[in-house]
């Protein structure tokens, strides 16, 4: 599946679990390898990895996706950036695993950090 589907994919989700804030959060696809995404929670940016894509079946993408979206959700409505038992308890409420390890192919990236403004990253 190409880029272009998978940002089609990850509108309808925001479009679902952030509707009245969906239209200010964008999608990026970057190269890297370390990481599967990462939600930069003040700049209202997702990254996916499109070596994760390129990779990985579409329920390992999604999954990866839902993880950041739950990061928007929990930030956007509930100021809240860690991935404590709220995050986790939101990642299951819309289909994710909650999981903090994106496992495809051989590889195993770590999955991502989601930056805020305090953060030390």
């Amino acid at each position: 599946m190409t880029l272009n589907y998978y940002s089609e994919c990850a509108t309808q989700f925001l479009q679902s679990y952030l509707p009245r804030n969906y239209h200010q959060w964008e999608i990026e696809f970057v190269s890297t390898k370390k990481l599967a995404g990462k939600c930069y929670l003040q700049r209202k940016i997702i990254q996916l990895s499109s070596n994760l894509i390129e990779h990985s079946n579409f329920c390992q993408v999604e999954d990866v996706l839902k993880h950041e979206i739950a990061h928007a959700i929990a930030y956007t409505y509930f100021n809240y950036a860690d991935h404590g038992d709220f995050w986790k308890y939101l990642c299951y409420n819309i289909g994710c695993s909650g999981d903090l390890y994106a496992k495809y192919t051989q590889t195993v990236i770590q999955k991502p950090k989601c930056l805020s403004f305090n953060s030390k990253i």
